[in-house]
Formats: C-alpha cells, structure tokens, sequence
C-alpha cells in the first residue's frame, strides 16, 4: 500500500510499486529484493524473474513468498479452492515450477519451504454458499497458535506440512549466480 512505501522510503530503504522495467533500477543495485504475495499477478513471470536478476548483485538474494497449487488445501476441496481466482491470480506455483522458473533464469536455490494451513479457506472452499469470515477466524487462530504448547503444535504441523511440500505458502531464498 502507499502508507507501507512511504514508510520504508522515510527509513532510506529504496522501494518500488508497479511493474518493473528495465529502467526502474540501475543494473546490480540490490544486495536483498523481496517479492511477497506478488509473483502470482504477474502477466509475464520470466520477464519479471528476469528484473530480478538484472537489479539484484551477484551474490544477492531473491526472497519471495506466493501461495503453493499443490497446498494440501487444494487436495481437499479439489475445483473449489478459493485460491484459483482468475483475473486476480494468473498464475499458479508449486515447488517444482518456482524452482525451474528461477533456476532456468539465473538463480540458485539456497531454501524453499512450503508451510502453512489455512482452516478458514478449506472451510469457505468447501462450503462455496456460505461464505466463512476467513480473515477474522484465520488471524485469531494464527494468534492462538504463536505461544505455549500450541506454538510447538503449529511447528510441528508446519515441519510435516514442509516434508510433503504441501504447505499453503511457497517461501523462497534464491541467489542470484
């Protein structure tokens, strides 16, 4: 949002909204480009992996998170899943697209991990007439889950949910070569 890119620019840290383009930042300028919840609106995802490459340094690194097609989500509710939303969403990732997508445009893979559960979005998913406050009743159970024994639960969730690359989120630490 434009509250968020205000900020970061009064800390000095040097941001961008919109579509990237060869001239939106000089050649090996970054250190770090994160790219979250992004990847999945973009038209042409080699052009954008592809800026990436071009602004990062050698050495520097690609953070980006986008939610994961083969999210045990989507195995439940099967055509329903609520992720799929065209225009919206244009395009679909799993831990072997991202991969071949960055790795085939000069990237090398330091971590990928899939975690990740959203009940709430199985549950709207699954029941396309009655619409479940997901945002709500998945914010309040995430915060249940951050302390005490419930946080080693989600940990352990989140570590079987990674073994399986069927988390909901696709997180990723690539370097460009």
């Amino acid at each position: 949002t434009d509250k968020q890119i205000t900020y970061l620019q009064q800390q000095g840290i040097t941001t961008s909204q919109g579509k990237l383009n060869n001239n939106s930042f000089e050649e090996n300028m970054f250190d770090v480009i994160i790219s979250s919840e992004v990847m999945e609106h973009i038209n042409n995802p080699i052009e954008e992996v592809c800026y990436f490459n071009r602004f990062l340094r050698k050495g520097g690194l690609l953070y980006a998170t986008t939610p994961n097609f083969n999210a045990v989500e989507r195995y439940l509710s099967k055509g329903n899943y609520n992720v799929i939303q065209y225009p919206e969403h244009l395009c679909y990732y799993t831990p072997k697209t991202i991969h071949l997508l960055l790795s085939k445009n000069g990237f090398k893979k330091l971590k990928l991990t899939t975690t990740g559960f959203n009940p709430s979005r199985l549950k709207s998913s699954l029941n396309q007439n009655q619409k479940a406050n997901q945002s709500t009743s998945s914010e309040e159970l995430r915060e249940s889950m951050e302390s005490g024994p419930k946080r080693i639960i989600k940990n352990i969730i989140n570590w079987c949910l990674n073994l399986f690359k069927v988390g909901n989120s696709l997180k990723i630490w690539y370097i460009k070569n």
